[in-house]
């Protein structure tokens, strides 16, 4: 059974993810906020893994938040099916 944490992008891959897309795509967002935002529909998602702060924390950490956010949501989400 997949845990969740085997899709989610290893902590390399968030500086690419959080620090480059703004970079390379002049984005006031990271790739992840914009991905569920205007891609999933997922606004107050989005919003919240916004206020991830990479600059503040460690890539372990910050992976660790985008995991918890996600978990939060789906159970709420399940919640309501």
């Amino acid at each position: 059974m997949n845990s969740g944490t085997d899709c989610a992008p290893k902590s390399r891959q968030l500086l690419l993810y959080f620090i480059s897309s703004r970079l390379r795509l002049q984005l006031r967002t990271n790739d992840f906020s914009h991905w569920l935002a205007d891609g999933l529909g997922l606004g107050t998602l989005g919003e919240s893994v916004n206020h991830i702060d990479i600059y503040t924390n460690t890539l372990d950490g910050s992976r660790a938040k985008l995991l918890r956010l996600s978990a939060r949501r789906e159970h709420a989400f399940s919640f309501w099916r």
